[in-house]
């Protein structure tokens, strides 16, 4: 949990608000952080962050953040568990 909440602070402090994350801390965390995670096409790679903007306010509030790692993670178990079960086999 320390992670997640130091990552948010560390790039949203960055235009001086530190209580959201504008579109560009956005694209800086998620480039640098989850590199593997995110579209490389720029065009998606916007549409992608459109979709985390969940209040549509064009910002990154830390709810909106923790709830796209949440189904994130939750996308990776299932896939990593539909691996596992196929291998198994």
């Amino acid at each position: 949990m320390l992670t997640l909440i130091t990552t948010f602070q560390k790039y949203a402090g960055t235009d001086n608000d530190g209580s959201t994350l504008s579109k560009p801390e956005l694209k800086q965390l998620l480039e640098s952080q989850l590199p593997n995670f995110i579209p490389k096409d720029e065009k998606c790679k916007q549409t992608f962050m459109d979709t985390l903007d969940r209040s549509g306010d064009e910002k990154v509030d830390f709810m909106e953040y923790v709830t796209a790692l949440a189904c994130m993670t939750t996308i990776c178990h299932d896939v990593f568990t539909k691996c596992v079960q196929q291998s198994s086999k």
